[in-house]
């Protein structure tokens, strides 16, 4: 085994797609399976006793992931292992909510084959990840829940969050929504 492999755990209640899981991410040379569960609690006892840097959370519905994800941040390992949510379907107010709970990334199980491994990659540079599809749509909502009355002090509002969310600077924070914003198609852009 590779040293300086990634090292994975992964949970999810369909055997099926947990091993189309394992034998996608056994393709990837650097990454290394520490575990793989059917049981949720179970892995998050196991990412306890195996310090994995990556847990990737298979689930169909959302809202129990979002209990999980509560119960994962009381546990010590909580600040070392990065959750990727492998998910069926999510809409932006639940991704917003998995995203506030530390979830570093979001990959629709439907696009898993496409994107697992890049995602794997980008959670471990540091980057979060939500499938390429939906990031112009997170933004647009985003920008849709600040009034234009106030859309310079909500702008503020957001940048500081953005800042204090992913632990950079208010310039970081500044730039990182202005390329957002510039993905948006130009009919979205306000």
């Amino acid at each position: 085994m590779n040293e300086a492999a990634i090292r994975l755990i992964i949970a999810d209640e369909d055997q099926i797609f947990l091993r189309r899981i394992r034998h996608l991410v056994a393709t990837g040379s650097d990454v290394t399976v520490a575990g793989e569960e059917r049981d949720h609690i179970v892995a998050l006892q196991m990412v306890d006793q195996l310090r994995p840097d990556i847990l990737l959370l298979g689930t169909d519905r959302t809202e129990p992931a979002l209990q999980l994800l509560r119960t994962l941040i009381n546990q010590p390992a909580a600040s070392s292992v990065r959750v990727i949510l492998l998910v069926a379907a999510a809409e932006k107010n639940q991704i917003i909510g998995v995203l506030q709970l530390g979830t570093r990334g979001i990959v629709l199980k439907n696009s898993a084959d496409q994107f697992l491994l890049e995602s794997i990659h980008t959670v471990m540079e540091g980057e979060y990840w939500v499938g390429k599809e939906r990031v112009s749509d997170l933004v647009q909502y985003l920008r849709n829940l600040v009034k234009p009355s106030d859309s310079r002090e909500t702008e503020q509002r957001l940048v500081n969050e953005i800042a204090k969310h992913f632990k950079i600077s208010l310039r970081a924070a500044k730039e990182r929504l202005r390329k957002s914003l510039m993905k948006l198609p130009k009919e979205t852009v306000h």
